[in-house]
């Protein structure tokens, strides 16, 4: 009788261990949530697939998530693409200085494209350290997670979509 009561626990405690890794590697991959403050960002690509070495163009959306109107200032944007399994092929934590400290009014629950005039474009290149040196070299077919950051004048915010890169 010990012995299953033994078993049972044990059980018991290995699903909830397993139950809690599973969580944390499933709430690890996403982006935090984007709607909790006033601004919010939304990542989208000009197209859901794309033939090997074609170039990624990736839009910022600004998006309002509150009834008022109002105005932000962005200082700076990061964009980092992951392939499937998780391993950075572009952008490695860089960031972009806005070169423009002007407010930009968002509408209540409305959206303006940011950087219409300076998207990100990605051409499927692979960026790593090989020693000391910088190497360059085109990925292949797969899903790749594009994951965004902007630093508002309310904090930061993030978003992240993908693509598929066809052979």
């Amino acid at each position: 009788m010990i012995e299953k009561k033994f078993m049972i626990g044990i059980t018991v405690a290995f699903l909830a261990s397993l139950l809690i890794i599973v969580s944390y590697i499933t709430l690890g991959t996403q982006s935090p949530p984007n709607v909790s403050g006033p601004v919010g960002i939304r990542a989208e690509t000009d197209k859901s697939s794309y033939a090997l070495g074609e170039v990624v163009k990736i839009d910022i959306y600004l998006v309002n998530n509150t009834n008022e109107t109002i105005k932000t200032v962005v200082y700076f944007r990061a964009c980092d693409i992951f392939n499937s399994r998780g391993q950075s092929v572009w952008g490695g934590g860089t960031f972009y200085t806005w070169p423009s400290n002007d407010s930009i009014t968002l509408q209540p629950f409305g959206e303006e494209l940011f950087d219409a005039s300076d998207p990100f474009e990605w051409n499927q290149d692979r960026i790593f350290t090989q020693g000391s040196e910088l190497v360059s070299e085109k990925v292949g077919p797969g899903t790749y997670t594009i994951k965004l950051e902007v630093r508002t004048t309310f904090g930061y915010v993030y978003s992240e979509t993908s693509c598929t890169i066809t052979g």
